[in-house]
């Protein structure tokens, strides 16, 4: 449109015949000076029209995905709580009713062993591999619990999810089980307490499968940058040099680097075992 005007200026200038007369010749040049002027001002006019109009619908537009986004949030947040009530009343239902059930039977198969050891040793051997056997079940069962719940948000910190672990470990395998927590706890990363919750679960595990030991210590450190996880038992021990590693030892070194952290493995044939992590927090 600019273009046009000028356009249309240099063509009306041109009309202007230099015979007139000099106040004529004024006249025709002040005439096409105000009929420019105005169309420069209607062009201006209307670009700001067209450009408030643009801005109006782009505000419009913002706030529609705006208001998108919300209910979007809204609708997750909605089904996020929904999953987690969802899975905490799965828990309790495990908790109070497979668990407590497994309980039970764990303590009459140890009951009914002790009477039978007397008179029937064999028998009471076989019964007391059912005890280890279901108090291994009962242990996998408080873990699926364990992982329903939502241990890793909220107002649990990381002493406290495996305080929870060691002292359901101790109850259930009737081992002697304690709990050291050294520097300022702080709030982790997710990856840090995942780490932390899914190493001292599989370190347990395996401490109540082959170790038997009479005691675990579990030490938690915090420091400037990291955290540190160590559980310790007294138990039978291994060459950690020259045995194979299983499952549990290599899903625990996976644990353990996949956020940019090490493990470590510690143990002496006779001499117990010592598991240690160190994570970025």
């Amino acid at each position: 449109m600019l273009a046009a005007i000028i356009t249309l200026y240099v063509v009306m200038a041109l009309t202007i015949s230099p015979t007139l007369s000099e106040d004529a010749y004024q006249e025709k040049v002040l005439f096409v000076r105000v009929i420019t002027m105005v169309g420069i001002v209607a062009t201006g006019t209307l670009l700001v029209g067209w450009e408030r109009a643009r801005r109006r619908e782009a505000v419009a537009a913002e706030r529609s995905r705006s208001e998108e986004n919300l209910e979007l949030q809204r609708k997750t947040q909605e089904a996020e709580l929904a999953a987690l009530e969802e899975r905490s009343r799965i828990a309790r239902e495990i908790h109070d009713g497979v668990a407590q059930s497994i309980y039970m039977l764990s303590l009459q198969l140890e009951t009914f062993a002790d009477l039978t050891d007397k008179e029937q040793p064999e028998t009471g051997e076989r019964l007391r591999q059912l005890v280890a056997l279901s108090k291994q079940s009962l242990l996998e069962v408080r873990h699926y619990v364990f992982d329903l719940k939502p241990f890793l948000s909220g107002g649990k910190g990381a002493a406290s999810m495996v305080e929870s672990q060691v002292k359901e470990f101790g109850s259930v395998a009737g081992v002697a089980a304690e709990v050291e927590v050294r520097g300022n706890e702080r709030e982790l990363s997710m990856a840090a307490s995942t780490c932390l919750y899914r190493v001292t679960q599989e370190a347990l595990a395996n401490v109540f499968k082959h170790a038997k030991a009479s005691e675990v210590k579990v030490i938690l450190e915090f420091f400037a940058d990291d955290v540190s996880l160590e559980v310790r038992d007294d138990g039978e021990g291994f060459d950690s040099e020259t045995a194979t590693p299983g499952n549990g030892l290599r899903n625990m070194r996976q644990r353990a680097e996949e956020p940019g952290g090490s493990f470590s493995l510690e143990s002496t044939p006779g001499q117990g075992s010592c598991v240690k992590i160190r994570v970025p927090s």
